[in-house]
C-alpha cells in the first residue's frame, strides 16, 4: 500500500524523510530489503519527475540504533542530492530572471531580504551571482539600479559579526571587487557608484 502511494504520489516532501526513517528501521529487521529498495526508488522517481509538492525537512532519528542511522544515511542520500540539485536549479532560473530584468537591483534586494537567513544558514551568498551578467547591466542599464544592487549587498553583508558567517565568500568577494574596479565604458555617475560599491566590498572582505 505505501508503495502504491508513493507511486501515485500520494505524499508530499515533508513526509519523505520520514517514510525513509520508517523503511530503514524495517531494513534493519533483514526484512522486505527488495520491497524497500523498490519505494527509495519511486521517491526518487518522484522528486525526478518535479511533480512533488511541499518543503523537504529532515527527520530526527530520536531513538534510532547506529545501524538504523548507518541504512538511513544509505537511504536518504540520492533524495538529498536530487533536492540539492533541485534547489540549484531553483535558485538559478529565479536569478537569470533577476539579472535580466530592467529593474534586477531592486528585484535582487527584494530577494537578499526574503533569503538573509537561508544565506546565513549556508554560510555563502556571492555563489548566486552572475558577474558577467551585472557588469553588463552596470553597463546597460539604470543607475538606479546600481544603487538596488548596492543597498541588496548591504542586506547580507552590512553586521558586525560578518566573519562567523561568510569569511567562506571572501576569495570570491575580491575577484568580484576587482572585476568592477576594471569595467570600462560608464559614464562618471555610474563610476562613482561603482566606487562606492568598491569601497564597501574593501571594508567587508577586511572583516572576513
Amino acid at each position: 500500500e505505501l508503495i502504491q502511494k508513493i507511486k501515485n504520489n500520494e505524499y508530499e516532501l515533508e513526509l519523505y524523510s520520514k517514510i525513509v526513517n520508517f523503511l530503514s528501521r524495517i531494513e534493519e529487521m533483514n526484512v522486505c530489503k527488495a520491497k524497500i529498495k523498490l519505494a527509495i526508488n519511486e521517491l526518487e522517481k518522484n522528486i525526478e519527475s518535479g511533480n512533488v509538492k511541499g518543503e523537504y525537512s529532515e527527520d530526527r532519528l530520536f531513538d534510532g540504533t547506529p545501524k538504523t542511522a548507518e541504512l538511513y544515511k544509505k537511504n536518504i542520500d540520492k533524495i538529498r542530492l536530487l533536492l540539492n540539485d533541485k534547489e540549484k536549479n531553483y535558485i538559478q532560473s529565479t536569478l537569470d530572471s533577476i539579472f535580466n530584468s530592467d529593474d534586477w537591483g531592486q528585484k535582487l534586494k527584494g530577494y537578499c531580504e526574503l533569503n538573509s537567513s537561508k544565506f546565513l544558514a549556508e554560510k555563502r551568498f556571492i555563489y548566486i551571482f552572475n558577474v558577467d551578467l551585472i557588469l553588463k547591466n552596470i553597463r546597460t542599464k539604470s543607475i538606479e539600479e546600481i544603487y538596488e544592487f548596492w543597498y541588496a549587498l548591504q542586506k547580507i553583508y552590512n553586521f558586525s559579526n560578518i566573519k562567523d558567517y561568510y569569511e567562506n565568500d571572501k576569495i570570491k568577494l575580491v575577484e568580484f571587487k576587482k572585476k568592477l574596479e576594471s569595467i570600462k565604458r560608464i559614464d562618471n555617475v555610474k563610476k562613482f557608484v561603482v566606487n562606492k560599491i568598491v569601497l564597501f566590498l574593501e571594508n567587508v572582505i577586511s572583516n572576513l
